[in-house]
């Protein structure tokens, strides 16, 4: 529709039906997208996009969400000491430095 042209220009696009948010992407459209990031893969990078180009909207966004939140849960772990009583003890000079520093 009109909002698949507005968006494809650049444009804000309006309200879109929660069906259409739930359906998948035409299969030629698909292709094409596909064929277009294979040609221009080269030079950008595409990684992120190729998984999501067959998904509806609703399903992309709920895979980005769950990318998310398995990134922070390990980020969090991996911000854990396993000893409880750990003291790094003070920071070098150059990182306090950075850390008490006011912006400019």
């Amino acid at each position: 529709g009109i909002n698949a042209e507005y968006g494809l220009l650049g444009e804000p696009i309006t309200h879109l039906p929660a069906r259409s948010l739930k359906c998948a992407p035409n299969f030629y459209a698909v292709k094409a997208i596909e064929e277009c990031i294979t040609i221009h893969r080269r030079h950008w990078q595409f990684g992120h996009f190729l998984n999501n180009v067959s998904l509806s909207v609703y399903d992309a966004v709920k895979r980005d969400q769950e990318e998310v939140d398995t990134i922070t849960a390990l980020a969090s772990l991996s911000m854990q000491h396993p000893n409880t009583n750990f003291n790094p003890g003070p920071a070098p000079p150059a990182v306090a430095s950075m850390v008490t520093s006011k912006p400019v």
